[in-house]
């Protein structure tokens, strides 16, 4: 995973380096619990809600060994836009983790989740 390109795009929004550093870690972290991602790209979008708050959203797309691409948008639904980027980047992640999760549900046995991990207190297999 460490060698894995991952593409972090900032959409009405300045680039923000502290953003990249975490989504480059919640990246490796989902490498760590699946098998392994052959590419990413992350959109963080500033979005400008009912003209005074600004909200930030969190898109992916996740490309695995078989060449399927795994969507995470904002419209699943633990990952509204948030007015943290950080909690933000977290809820986008933590959708992927679900979404990743059912994508190996439906591959056949012994195939995707490579070990038991755990994230944010909870088990993972």
């Amino acid at each position: 995973m460490m060698d894995v390109a991952c593409q972090i795009s900032f959409v009405g929004m300045d680039a923000v380096e502290a953003a990249r550093v975490e989504v480059r870690a919640w990246f490796l972290r989902l490498g760590a619990l699946t098998k392994p991602v052959t590419g990413g790209h992350v959109l963080i979008e500033g979005v400008d809600a009912h003209r005074k708050l600004r909200e930030y959203r969190v898109r992916m797309d996740l490309t695995m060994p078989d060449g399927v691409v795994v969507a995470v948008s904002h419209d699943h639904p633990s990952n509204a836009a948030h007015e943290d980027l950080y909690v933000a980047i977290r809820n986008g992640f933590r959708a992927a983790r679900r979404q990743l999760e059912e994508y190996f549900k439906s591959l056949p046995p012994g195939e995707g989740l490579v070990a038991t991990a755990t994230v944010d207190n909870q088990a993972v297999n």
